[in-house]
């Protein structure tokens, strides 16, 4: 039986000075071997003072999951190739409703 979880999701991402990211929360579901996007979030990266080029990401969603089932984040650079990192304290957690 499919069970319905929340999940919370508090990432701080480091890119470029404004270039534009991307979040996508996407579930694997096991019993057609297919993905899907739950949610997309796109943010523009702070050009704070001091180097440290930060875009925030906050998500709060639910989700149906049956056995072995998943979800996963992506992440996306949508203005140029350079790479991002998502910071350390950044997490997602999940739970059953």
């Amino acid at each position: 039986n499919p069970l319905e979880y929340s999940f919370i999701a508090d990432l701080a991402v480091d890119g470029g000075a404004n270039d534009d990211l991307e979040v996508r929360v996407r579930k694997y579901d096991a019993s057609s071997a297919t993905t899907s996007t739950i949610t997309t979030q796109s943010r523009q990266v702070n050009n704070f003072s001091g180097g440290r080029d930060v875009a925030f990401f906050t998500i709060l969603e639910t989700v149906e999951l049956n056995t072995n089932d998943y979800i996963f984040l992506e992440v996306a650079n949508n203005t140029d190739t350079t790479n991002v990192t998502v910071e350390l304290d950044s997490f997602l957690t999940i739970r059953e409703k």
